[in-house]
Protein backbone atom coordinates (compact mmCIF):
# COMPACT_ATOMS: atom_id res chain seq x y z
CA UNK A 1 0.00 0.00 0.00
CA UNK A 2 1.25 3.60 0.60
CA UNK A 3 3.33 5.43 -1.97
CA UNK A 4 6.43 4.71 -4.07
CA UNK A 5 9.77 5.98 -2.85
CA UNK A 6 10.90 9.58 -3.53
CA UNK A 7 13.43 8.25 -6.04
CA UNK A 8 10.71 6.45 -7.98
CA UNK A 9 8.62 9.64 -8.09
CA UNK A 10 11.67 11.61 -9.19
CA UNK A 11 12.29 9.18 -12.04
CA UNK A 12 8.69 9.53 -13.26
CA UNK A 13 8.81 13.33 -13.04
CA UNK A 14 12.03 13.37 -15.05
CA UNK A 15 10.34 11.35 -17.78
CA UNK A 16 7.35 13.69 -17.71
CA UNK A 17 9.51 16.82 -17.93
CA UNK A 18 11.30 15.32 -20.95
CA UNK A 19 7.96 14.86 -22.69
CA UNK A 20 8.19 11.06 -22.58
CA UNK A 21 4.53 10.66 -21.65
CA UNK A 22 4.05 7.13 -22.96
CA UNK A 23 6.95 6.03 -20.75
CA UNK A 24 5.23 7.75 -17.81
CA UNK A 25 2.05 5.81 -18.52
CA UNK A 26 3.94 2.50 -18.50
CA UNK A 27 5.87 3.32 -15.31
CA UNK A 28 2.85 4.60 -13.40
CA UNK A 29 0.61 1.71 -14.48
CA UNK A 30 3.24 -0.74 -13.28
CA UNK A 31 3.67 1.01 -9.93
CA UNK A 32 -0.10 1.10 -9.36
CA UNK A 33 -0.04 -2.69 -9.23
CA UNK A 34 2.11 -2.35 -6.12
CA UNK A 35 0.63 0.86 -4.70
CA UNK A 36 -3.07 0.86 -5.63
CA UNK A 37 -3.96 3.44 -2.96
CA UNK A 38 -1.55 6.14 -4.10
CA UNK A 39 -3.50 9.28 -4.98
CA UNK A 40 -0.29 10.85 -6.26
CA UNK A 41 0.27 8.04 -8.77
CA UNK A 42 -3.28 8.40 -10.07
CA UNK A 43 -2.72 12.14 -10.42
CA UNK A 44 0.44 11.47 -12.46
CA UNK A 45 -1.52 8.98 -14.55
CA UNK A 46 -4.09 11.69 -15.21
CA UNK A 47 -1.41 14.18 -16.22
CA UNK A 48 0.18 11.73 -18.67
CA UNK A 49 -3.20 10.85 -20.19
CA UNK A 50 -4.01 14.53 -20.61
CA UNK A 51 -0.64 15.11 -22.28
CA UNK A 52 -1.31 12.24 -24.70
CA UNK A 53 -4.77 13.62 -25.60
CA UNK A 54 -6.79 11.00 -23.70
CA UNK A 55 -9.20 13.20 -21.72
CA UNK A 56 -11.59 10.43 -20.68
CA UNK A 57 -8.73 8.37 -19.24
CA UNK A 58 -7.34 11.46 -17.53
CA UNK A 59 -10.69 12.17 -15.87
CA UNK A 60 -10.93 8.56 -14.64
CA UNK A 61 -7.46 8.78 -13.13
CA UNK A 62 -8.13 12.10 -11.37
CA UNK A 63 -11.44 10.79 -10.01
CA UNK A 64 -9.55 7.84 -8.51
CA UNK A 65 -7.04 10.25 -6.93
CA UNK A 66 -9.90 12.30 -5.43
CA UNK A 67 -11.71 9.17 -4.21
CA UNK A 68 -8.55 8.10 -2.38
CA UNK A 69 -7.86 11.62 -1.03
CA UNK A 70 -10.93 13.91 -1.07
CA UNK A 71 -8.76 16.87 0.03
CA UNK A 72 -6.25 16.52 -2.82
CA UNK A 73 -6.45 20.10 -4.17
CA UNK A 74 -4.01 19.46 -7.02
CA UNK A 75 -6.17 16.66 -8.40
CA UNK A 76 -9.23 18.94 -8.48
CA UNK A 77 -7.20 21.65 -10.22
CA UNK A 78 -5.86 19.20 -12.80
CA UNK A 79 -9.34 17.82 -13.40
CA UNK A 80 -10.43 21.38 -14.11
CA UNK A 81 -7.66 21.66 -16.68
CA UNK A 82 -8.98 18.63 -18.56
CA UNK A 83 -12.50 20.08 -18.69
CA UNK A 84 -11.05 23.43 -19.75
CA UNK A 85 -9.24 21.68 -22.63
CA UNK A 86 -12.62 20.36 -23.78
CA UNK A 87 -14.25 23.79 -23.62
CA UNK A 88 -16.47 22.70 -20.72
CA UNK A 89 -15.99 25.93 -18.78
CA UNK A 90 -18.65 25.44 -16.08
CA UNK A 91 -17.24 22.06 -15.10
CA UNK A 92 -13.71 23.48 -15.11
CA UNK A 93 -14.76 26.37 -12.84
CA UNK A 94 -16.43 23.95 -10.41
CA UNK A 95 -13.22 21.91 -10.03
CA UNK A 96 -10.98 24.97 -9.71
CA UNK A 97 -13.37 26.28 -7.07
CA UNK A 98 -13.17 22.99 -5.16
CA UNK A 99 -9.38 23.15 -5.21
CA UNK A 100 -9.54 26.68 -3.81
CA UNK A 101 -12.06 25.71 -1.15
CA UNK A 102 -9.46 23.26 0.10
CA UNK A 103 -6.60 25.77 -0.24
CA UNK A 104 -7.61 29.38 -0.98
CA UNK A 105 -3.95 30.39 -1.51
CA UNK A 106 -3.39 27.74 -4.23
CA UNK A 107 -1.93 30.01 -6.92
CA UNK A 108 -2.24 27.63 -9.88
CA UNK A 109 -5.94 27.02 -9.23
CA UNK A 110 -6.60 30.74 -8.75
CA UNK A 111 -4.78 31.53 -12.00
CA UNK A 112 -6.78 28.84 -13.83
CA UNK A 113 -10.05 30.05 -12.33
CA UNK A 114 -9.33 33.56 -13.57
CA UNK A 115 -8.55 32.24 -17.06
CA UNK A 116 -11.80 30.24 -17.09
CA UNK A 117 -13.82 33.30 -16.01
CA UNK A 118 -12.87 35.36 -19.06
CA UNK A 119 -15.97 36.02 -21.14
CA UNK A 120 -18.29 33.98 -18.88
CA UNK A 121 -21.68 35.42 -17.93
CA UNK A 122 -23.48 33.61 -15.11
CA UNK A 123 -27.21 33.02 -15.41
CA UNK A 124 -28.03 31.95 -11.85
CA UNK A 125 -26.91 33.00 -8.39
CA UNK A 126 -23.83 31.20 -7.09
CA UNK A 127 -23.31 32.41 -3.49
CA UNK A 128 -20.61 29.84 -2.71
CA UNK A 129 -18.55 30.84 -5.76
CA UNK A 130 -19.11 34.52 -4.98
CA UNK A 131 -17.77 34.14 -1.44
CA UNK A 132 -14.87 32.01 -2.65
CA UNK A 133 -13.83 34.58 -5.25
CA UNK A 134 -13.86 37.32 -2.61
CA UNK A 135 -11.44 35.22 -0.53
CA UNK A 136 -9.24 34.48 -3.54
CA UNK A 137 -8.91 38.22 -4.24
CA UNK A 138 -7.34 38.50 -0.77
CA UNK A 139 -5.23 35.33 -0.80
CA UNK A 140 -4.05 35.45 -4.44
CA UNK A 141 -3.86 39.14 -5.40
CA UNK A 142 -1.68 38.44 -8.48
CA UNK A 143 -3.47 35.35 -9.79
CA UNK A 144 -5.47 37.19 -12.44
CA UNK A 145 -6.02 40.66 -13.86
CA UNK A 146 -9.32 41.89 -12.38
CA UNK A 147 -10.43 43.72 -15.56
CA UNK A 148 -10.30 40.45 -17.48
CA UNK A 149 -12.93 38.82 -15.27
CA UNK A 150 -15.02 41.95 -14.61
CA UNK A 151 -17.86 40.78 -16.86
CA UNK A 152 -18.16 37.47 -14.99
CA UNK A 153 -17.96 39.15 -11.58
CA UNK A 154 -20.61 41.70 -12.53
CA UNK A 155 -22.97 38.92 -13.64
CA UNK A 156 -22.43 37.11 -10.32
CA UNK A 157 -23.04 40.10 -8.04
CA UNK A 158 -26.07 41.31 -10.01
CA UNK A 159 -27.71 37.94 -9.38
CA UNK A 160 -27.21 38.32 -5.63
CA UNK A 161 -30.71 38.86 -4.15
CA UNK A 162 -29.41 41.74 -2.01
CA UNK A 163 -28.52 43.72 -5.17
CA UNK A 164 -30.99 42.23 -7.66
CA UNK A 165 -34.08 43.43 -5.83
CA UNK A 166 -32.83 47.02 -5.79
CA UNK A 167 -32.15 46.93 -9.52
CA UNK A 168 -35.48 45.22 -10.27
CA UNK A 169 -37.44 47.62 -8.02
CA UNK A 170 -35.57 50.70 -9.29
CA UNK A 171 -34.57 51.82 -5.81
CA UNK A 172 -32.65 54.70 -7.44
CA UNK A 173 -35.91 56.56 -8.03
CA UNK A 174 -36.47 56.76 -4.24
CA UNK A 175 -32.91 56.64 -3.04
CA UNK A 176 -33.63 58.76 0.06
CA UNK A 177 -36.10 56.12 1.22
CA UNK A 178 -33.91 53.13 0.44
CA UNK A 179 -30.50 54.63 1.29
CA UNK A 180 -29.82 52.82 4.58
CA UNK A 181 -31.13 49.55 3.20
CA UNK A 182 -29.06 49.92 0.03
CA UNK A 183 -25.83 50.56 1.93
CA UNK A 184 -26.44 47.58 4.22
CA UNK A 185 -27.20 45.30 1.28
CA UNK A 186 -24.27 46.43 -0.89
CA UNK A 187 -21.69 46.15 1.88
CA UNK A 188 -23.13 42.70 2.53
CA UNK A 189 -21.68 41.61 -0.84
CA UNK A 190 -17.92 41.36 -0.12
CA UNK A 191 -17.08 40.49 -3.74
CA UNK A 192 -18.68 43.72 -4.96
CA UNK A 193 -16.88 45.84 -2.35
CA UNK A 194 -13.50 44.25 -3.10
CA UNK A 195 -13.92 44.46 -6.86
CA UNK A 196 -14.91 48.12 -6.69
CA UNK A 197 -11.48 48.73 -5.17
CA UNK A 198 -9.42 46.98 -7.85
CA UNK A 199 -11.23 47.27 -11.19
CA UNK A 200 -13.64 49.47 -13.15
CA UNK A 201 -17.17 48.02 -13.29
CA UNK A 202 -18.39 48.46 -16.89
CA UNK A 203 -22.13 48.01 -16.38
CA UNK A 204 -24.76 50.69 -16.94
CA UNK A 205 -27.11 49.56 -14.15
CA UNK A 206 -24.31 49.51 -11.60
CA UNK A 207 -23.07 52.86 -12.90
CA UNK A 208 -26.53 54.40 -12.48
CA UNK A 209 -26.80 53.00 -8.95
CA UNK A 210 -23.34 54.12 -7.84
CA UNK A 211 -23.78 57.54 -9.46
CA UNK A 212 -27.05 58.06 -7.58
CA UNK A 213 -25.54 56.93 -4.27
CA UNK A 214 -22.53 59.20 -4.78
CA UNK A 215 -24.86 62.15 -5.43
CA UNK A 216 -26.96 61.41 -2.34
CA UNK A 217 -23.87 61.06 -0.13
CA UNK A 218 -22.65 64.49 -1.28
CA UNK A 219 -25.92 66.44 -1.22
CA UNK A 220 -27.10 64.89 2.07
CA UNK A 221 -23.72 64.47 3.73
CA UNK A 222 -24.75 66.15 7.00
CA UNK A 223 -27.83 63.93 7.32
CA UNK A 224 -26.51 60.37 7.11
CA UNK A 225 -24.57 58.63 9.85
CA UNK A 226 -20.90 57.72 9.69
CA UNK A 227 -21.60 54.08 10.45
CA UNK A 228 -19.10 51.37 9.62
CA UNK A 229 -21.21 50.31 6.61
CA UNK A 230 -21.43 53.83 5.21
CA UNK A 231 -17.68 54.42 5.57
CA UNK A 232 -16.90 51.01 4.06
CA UNK A 233 -19.09 51.75 1.05
CA UNK A 234 -17.69 55.27 0.63
CA UNK A 235 -14.15 53.94 0.70
CA UNK A 236 -14.88 51.36 -2.02
CA UNK A 237 -16.74 53.99 -4.08
CA UNK A 238 -13.81 56.44 -3.88
CA UNK A 239 -11.43 53.70 -5.10
CA UNK A 240 -13.83 52.84 -7.93
CA UNK A 241 -14.17 56.45 -9.11
CA UNK A 242 -10.42 57.06 -9.03
CA UNK A 243 -9.72 53.90 -11.04
CA UNK A 244 -12.43 54.62 -13.63
CA UNK A 245 -11.10 58.19 -14.11
CA UNK A 246 -14.22 59.80 -12.60
CA UNK A 247 -16.36 58.79 -15.54
CA UNK A 248 -19.67 59.12 -13.63
CA UNK A 249 -21.94 62.01 -14.60
CA UNK A 250 -22.24 64.93 -12.18
CA UNK A 251 -24.77 67.77 -12.15
CA UNK A 252 -24.19 71.50 -11.67
CA UNK A 253 -25.74 71.14 -8.21
CA UNK A 254 -23.10 68.55 -7.33
CA UNK A 255 -20.32 70.82 -8.63
CA UNK A 256 -21.48 73.64 -6.33
CA UNK A 257 -21.81 71.33 -3.33
CA UNK A 258 -18.36 69.89 -4.06
CA UNK A 259 -16.80 73.37 -4.06
CA UNK A 260 -18.42 74.08 -0.69
CA UNK A 261 -17.11 70.78 0.68
CA UNK A 262 -13.63 71.56 -0.62
CA UNK A 263 -13.70 74.94 1.17
CA UNK A 264 -15.03 73.41 4.40
CA UNK A 265 -12.23 70.83 4.48
CA UNK A 266 -9.62 73.52 3.80
CA UNK A 267 -10.96 75.63 6.70
CA UNK A 268 -10.90 72.65 9.08
CA UNK A 269 -7.30 71.87 8.19
CA UNK A 270 -6.32 75.54 8.56
CA UNK A 271 -7.79 75.40 12.07
CA UNK A 272 -5.66 72.37 12.88
CA UNK A 273 -8.51 69.87 12.72
CA UNK A 274 -8.67 66.76 10.57
CA UNK A 275 -11.87 66.40 8.49
CA UNK A 276 -14.33 63.58 8.99
CA UNK A 277 -13.42 60.43 6.99
CA UNK A 278 -16.86 60.60 5.36
CA UNK A 279 -16.05 64.03 3.90
CA UNK A 280 -12.67 62.82 2.60
CA UNK A 281 -14.32 59.83 0.91
CA UNK A 282 -17.09 62.04 -0.45
CA UNK A 283 -14.65 64.42 -2.13
CA UNK A 284 -12.34 61.61 -3.28
CA UNK A 285 -15.31 60.09 -5.11
CA UNK A 286 -15.43 63.19 -7.33
CA UNK A 287 -11.86 64.49 -7.52
CA UNK A 288 -8.44 62.92 -6.88
CA UNK A 289 -7.02 64.08 -3.57
CA UNK A 290 -3.65 64.94 -5.11
CA UNK A 291 -5.29 67.85 -6.95
CA UNK A 292 -6.52 69.46 -3.74
CA UNK A 293 -4.38 72.33 -2.44
CA UNK A 294 -4.85 71.23 1.18
CA UNK A 295 -4.02 67.54 0.55
CA UNK A 296 -0.54 67.71 2.11
CA UNK A 297 -2.13 68.55 5.48
CA UNK A 298 -4.15 65.33 5.63
CA UNK A 299 -3.21 62.78 8.27
CA UNK A 300 -4.33 59.23 7.52
CA UNK A 301 -6.28 57.23 10.07
CA UNK A 302 -7.60 53.67 10.13
CA UNK A 303 -10.46 54.65 7.81
CA UNK A 304 -8.69 56.88 5.29
CA UNK A 305 -5.21 55.37 5.10
CA UNK A 306 -5.81 53.34 1.93
CA UNK A 307 -7.47 56.15 -0.02
CA UNK A 308 -4.74 58.61 0.99
CA UNK A 309 -2.09 56.13 -0.16
CA UNK A 310 -3.85 55.53 -3.49
CA UNK A 311 -4.85 59.10 -4.30
CA UNK A 312 -2.11 61.15 -2.66
CA UNK A 313 1.05 59.26 -1.73
CA UNK A 314 1.32 57.14 -4.88
CA UNK A 315 0.83 60.10 -7.27
CA UNK A 316 3.37 62.04 -5.19
CA UNK A 317 5.86 59.22 -5.64
CA UNK A 318 5.21 59.25 -9.40
CA UNK A 319 5.93 62.98 -9.54
CA UNK A 320 9.25 62.37 -7.81
CA UNK A 321 10.09 59.64 -10.34
CA UNK A 322 9.33 61.83 -13.35
CA UNK A 323 12.45 63.91 -12.89
CA UNK A 324 14.63 60.79 -12.67
CA UNK A 325 13.42 59.17 -15.89
CA UNK A 326 15.80 59.25 -18.85
CA UNK A 327 14.81 60.59 -22.27
CA UNK A 328 16.50 59.51 -25.50
CA UNK A 329 15.79 62.72 -27.45
CA UNK A 330 13.35 65.57 -27.93
CA UNK A 331 10.06 64.40 -29.45
CA UNK A 332 9.23 66.40 -32.58
CA UNK A 333 6.68 64.39 -34.61
CA UNK A 334 3.29 66.17 -34.54
CA UNK A 335 1.17 63.06 -33.94
CA UNK A 336 3.61 61.79 -31.31
CA UNK A 337 3.33 65.09 -29.47
CA UNK A 338 -0.50 64.91 -29.54
CA UNK A 339 -0.46 61.35 -28.18
CA UNK A 340 2.07 62.35 -25.52
CA UNK A 341 -0.12 65.28 -24.43
CA UNK A 342 -3.16 63.03 -24.00
CA UNK A 343 -1.38 60.49 -21.82
CA UNK A 344 0.50 63.06 -19.74
CA UNK A 345 -2.79 64.37 -18.36
CA UNK A 346 -4.31 60.88 -17.97
CA UNK A 347 -1.82 58.01 -17.61
CA UNK A 348 -3.94 55.17 -18.99
CA UNK A 349 -4.99 52.70 -17.94
CA UNK A 350 -4.85 53.09 -14.18
CA UNK A 351 -4.59 49.64 -12.70
CA UNK A 352 -4.27 48.15 -9.26
CA UNK A 353 -3.48 44.49 -9.86
CA UNK A 354 -2.36 42.27 -12.70
CA UNK A 355 -1.75 38.58 -13.20
CA UNK A 356 1.70 37.08 -12.91
CA UNK A 357 2.70 34.21 -15.23
CA UNK A 358 2.87 30.90 -13.37
CA UNK A 359 6.42 30.43 -14.60
CA UNK A 360 8.90 32.16 -16.87
CA UNK A 361 9.98 30.43 -20.08
CA UNK A 362 12.93 30.37 -22.40
CA UNK A 363 12.47 31.96 -25.83
CA UNK A 364 12.53 28.48 -27.35
CA UNK A 365 9.75 27.24 -25.06
CA UNK A 366 7.72 30.36 -25.79
CA UNK A 367 7.99 29.83 -29.55
CA UNK A 368 7.15 26.13 -29.24
CA UNK A 369 4.06 26.80 -27.11
CA UNK A 370 2.75 29.19 -29.77
CA UNK A 371 3.79 26.80 -32.55
CA UNK A 372 5.71 29.58 -34.26
CA UNK A 373 7.39 28.60 -37.52
CA UNK A 374 10.76 30.18 -36.87
CA UNK A 375 14.42 29.26 -37.18
CA UNK A 376 14.75 27.25 -33.99
CA UNK A 377 18.51 27.07 -34.34
CA UNK A 378 18.86 30.79 -33.71
CA UNK A 379 16.31 30.82 -30.90
CA UNK A 380 18.12 28.12 -28.94
CA UNK A 381 21.12 30.46 -28.64
CA UNK A 382 19.08 33.13 -26.81
CA UNK A 383 19.60 32.40 -23.11
CA UNK A 384 19.29 35.92 -21.68
CA UNK A 385 16.95 37.70 -24.10
CA UNK A 386 17.13 41.45 -24.48
CA UNK A 387 13.57 42.64 -24.96
CA UNK A 388 12.17 45.96 -26.14
CA UNK A 389 8.60 46.89 -25.22
CA UNK A 390 7.78 49.80 -27.52
CA UNK A 391 4.84 51.73 -26.09
CA UNK A 392 4.65 50.29 -22.57
CA UNK A 393 1.97 52.65 -21.22
CA UNK A 394 1.46 52.31 -17.47
CA UNK A 395 3.48 49.12 -17.19
CA UNK A 396 1.17 46.13 -17.46
CA UNK A 397 2.77 45.05 -20.74
CA UNK A 398 6.39 45.54 -19.65
CA UNK A 399 5.87 43.84 -16.27
CA UNK A 400 4.15 40.85 -17.86
CA UNK A 401 6.91 40.51 -20.47
CA UNK A 402 9.69 40.81 -17.89
CA UNK A 403 8.20 37.88 -15.98
CA UNK A 404 7.26 35.85 -19.06
CA UNK A 405 10.81 35.38 -20.42
CA UNK A 406 13.36 33.71 -18.19
CA UNK A 407 16.59 35.66 -17.48
CA UNK A 408 15.36 38.57 -19.61
CA UNK A 409 16.42 42.21 -19.60
CA UNK A 410 13.66 44.58 -20.70
CA UNK A 411 13.83 48.12 -22.02
CA UNK A 412 10.37 49.70 -21.95
CA UNK A 413 9.79 52.97 -23.81
CA UNK A 414 6.84 55.32 -24.07
CA UNK A 415 6.08 58.89 -25.11
CA UNK A 416 4.42 59.81 -21.81
CA UNK A 417 6.53 60.55 -18.73
CA UNK A 418 3.39 60.29 -16.56
CA UNK A 419 2.71 56.78 -17.85
CA UNK A 420 6.35 55.78 -17.40
CA UNK A 421 6.38 57.06 -13.81
CA UNK A 422 3.21 55.05 -13.08
CA UNK A 423 4.83 51.98 -14.65
CA UNK A 424 8.05 52.41 -12.70
CA UNK A 425 6.20 52.80 -9.40
CA UNK A 426 4.22 49.61 -9.97
CA UNK A 427 7.39 47.79 -11.07
CA UNK A 428 9.15 48.73 -7.84
CA UNK A 429 6.13 47.77 -5.72
CA UNK A 430 6.21 44.29 -7.25
CA UNK A 431 9.95 43.95 -6.64
CA UNK A 432 10.76 43.47 -10.34
CA UNK A 433 14.32 44.46 -11.18
CA UNK A 434 14.89 43.53 -14.83
CA UNK A 435 13.09 46.49 -16.46
CA UNK A 436 14.55 49.85 -17.45
CA UNK A 437 12.21 52.67 -18.48
CA UNK A 438 13.03 55.32 -21.08
CA UNK A 439 11.05 58.16 -22.65
CA UNK A 440 11.36 57.80 -26.41
CA UNK A 441 9.49 58.02 -29.69
CA UNK A 442 9.35 54.76 -31.66
CA UNK A 443 10.11 56.76 -34.79
CA UNK A 444 13.52 57.69 -33.35
CA UNK A 445 14.59 54.38 -31.81
CA UNK A 446 17.73 54.29 -33.94
CA UNK A 447 19.16 56.91 -31.57
CA UNK A 448 19.37 54.45 -28.66
CA UNK A 449 21.89 52.34 -30.66
CA UNK A 450 20.70 48.98 -29.30
CA UNK A 451 19.40 45.76 -30.84
CA UNK A 452 17.04 43.28 -29.26
CA UNK A 453 16.24 39.57 -29.42
CA UNK A 454 12.52 40.28 -28.97
CA UNK A 455 10.50 43.41 -29.70
CA UNK A 456 6.87 43.79 -28.65
CA UNK A 457 4.64 46.70 -29.64
CA UNK A 458 0.92 46.36 -28.95
CA UNK A 459 -1.74 49.02 -29.46
CA UNK A 460 0.73 51.64 -30.70
CA UNK A 461 1.58 51.72 -34.42
CA UNK A 462 -1.95 52.50 -35.61
CA UNK A 463 -1.81 55.85 -33.74
CA UNK A 464 0.90 57.08 -36.10
CA UNK A 465 0.28 59.12 -39.24
CA UNK A 466 2.45 56.55 -41.10
CA UNK A 467 2.38 53.24 -39.17
CA UNK A 468 4.78 51.59 -41.62
CA UNK A 469 7.45 54.12 -40.58
CA UNK A 470 7.10 52.90 -36.99
CA UNK A 471 7.32 49.31 -38.19
CA UNK A 472 10.56 50.03 -40.08
CA UNK A 473 12.02 51.73 -37.02
CA UNK A 474 11.31 48.65 -34.90
CA UNK A 475 12.83 46.32 -37.48
CA UNK A 476 16.10 48.24 -37.45
CA UNK A 477 16.40 47.43 -33.72
CA UNK A 478 15.74 43.68 -34.15
CA UNK A 479 18.61 41.23 -34.15
CA UNK A 480 18.76 38.72 -37.03
CA UNK A 481 16.57 35.75 -36.13
CA UNK A 482 14.79 37.70 -33.39
CA UNK A 483 11.05 37.79 -32.72
CA UNK A 484 8.81 40.77 -33.47
CA UNK A 485 5.31 40.90 -31.96
CA UNK A 486 2.92 43.55 -33.26
CA UNK A 487 -0.60 44.17 -32.00
CA UNK A 488 -2.98 46.45 -33.94
CA UNK A 489 -6.55 47.55 -33.29
CA UNK A 490 -9.14 45.50 -35.14
CA UNK A 491 -11.67 47.42 -37.20
CA UNK A 492 -14.36 44.80 -36.66
CA UNK A 493 -13.73 44.58 -32.89
CA UNK A 494 -14.04 48.36 -32.57
CA UNK A 495 -17.32 48.82 -34.46
CA UNK A 496 -19.03 49.95 -31.27
CA UNK A 497 -16.40 52.68 -30.82
CA UNK A 498 -16.95 53.82 -34.40
CA UNK A 499 -20.68 54.15 -33.65
CA UNK A 500 -19.96 56.26 -30.56
CA UNK A 501 -17.57 58.48 -32.51
CA UNK A 502 -20.21 59.01 -35.17
CA UNK A 503 -22.77 59.95 -32.52
CA UNK A 504 -20.30 62.43 -30.98
CA UNK A 505 -19.75 63.94 -34.41
CA UNK A 506 -23.48 64.26 -35.14
CA UNK A 507 -24.29 65.79 -31.75
CA UNK A 508 -21.22 68.07 -31.93
CA UNK A 509 -19.99 67.14 -28.45
CA UNK A 510 -16.68 68.77 -27.53
CA UNK A 511 -13.58 67.06 -26.15
CA UNK A 512 -13.27 68.54 -22.66
CA UNK A 513 -14.35 66.51 -19.63
CA UNK A 514 -17.33 68.79 -18.99
CA UNK A 515 -18.50 68.67 -22.62
CA UNK A 516 -18.26 64.88 -22.73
Amino acid sequence: MGNPSPDQFKQILNLYNQGLFENVLLEVTDLLNHFPSSATLYSLLGAANRATKKPDEAIKAYRMAIEIDPLYAEAYNNMGNVFSDQGEVNEAIAYYAKALEINSSYTNAAHNLGAAFKGVVFQRATPALQNLLARVLDDNPLAFRPQEIARAVISIVKLDPKLKRHIDNNSISSIETFFDELITDLTGIPLLMKFMEVSPLPDIELEDLLTALRRHLLLSRTMHSQSHSVLQFQSSLAHQCFTNEYVYFETDTEKKALNLLDQAIAQQLDAGCQPDPSDIFCLASYRPLYRCEWAASLSPDSHTNEIIVRQLMEPRKEREMRSKLHASENITDRISLEVKKQYESNPYPRWVRLSRPLQSKSVTQFAEDLQLRVNGGLLTKIHEPHVLVAGCGTGQHSINTAQKFAASKVLAVDLSVSSLAYAKRKTQELGIQNIEYLQADILNLSQISMQFDIIESVGVLHHMSEPISGWRSLVTCLKPGGLLRIGLYSESARKHIALIRNEIKITDVGFSDDEM
